[in-house]
């Protein structure tokens, strides 16, 4: 049976090293690591944000507006294909019963991205939550 011992470090206790000072080396060790972790994400996320935010410099429409980075994603993708000369059938399109020269494509349940085919070709004109869209209907205001 292995007897306590007495550790340079003043603690007490059976086996080759102090358990307890190993922990809190481990402890500091893991602080130290973790703050220059946090720092090292702190700056790659302020450059993430930054080129973000010069993405919407080259939209065609303004979408700052809308509230997730998903919902711009997808009407990124819808404005490229469009502009590519894709169909907007594919895209759920439809023409509004008042004006049709003016097509909502849906964004998601909440959004709706308008274009306007009067030349024929169609050009995005704005992003309009549903409830934005619905008053542009008459009657509806």
């Amino acid at each position: 049976m292995a007897r306590k011992k007495t550790f340079p470090c003043g603690h007490s206790g059976k086996g080759r090293f102090c358990h307890r000072c190993a922990a809190t080396k481990t402890q500091q060790d893991a602080a130290n690591g973790a703050e220059t972790a946090k720092a090292k994400k702190k700056s790659d996320g302020l450059s993430e944000k930054q080129a973000w935010r010069e993405m919407f410099e080259n939209d065609p429409i303004p979408l700052a507006h809308l509230p997730n980075k998903s919902l711009v994603r997808r009407a990124r993708i819808i404005l490229e294909q469009i502009g590519k000369g894709a169909p907007w059938h594919q895209f759920n399109g439809k023409r509004l019963q008042h004006d049709r020269n003016v097509v909502s494509i849906p964004l998601g349940r909440r959004y709706r991205i308008l274009f306007r085919t009067d030349d024929g070709a169609p050009r995005p004109v704005e992003v309009l939550s549903h409830e934005a869209y619905n008053g542009t209907k008459p009657g509806r205001r």
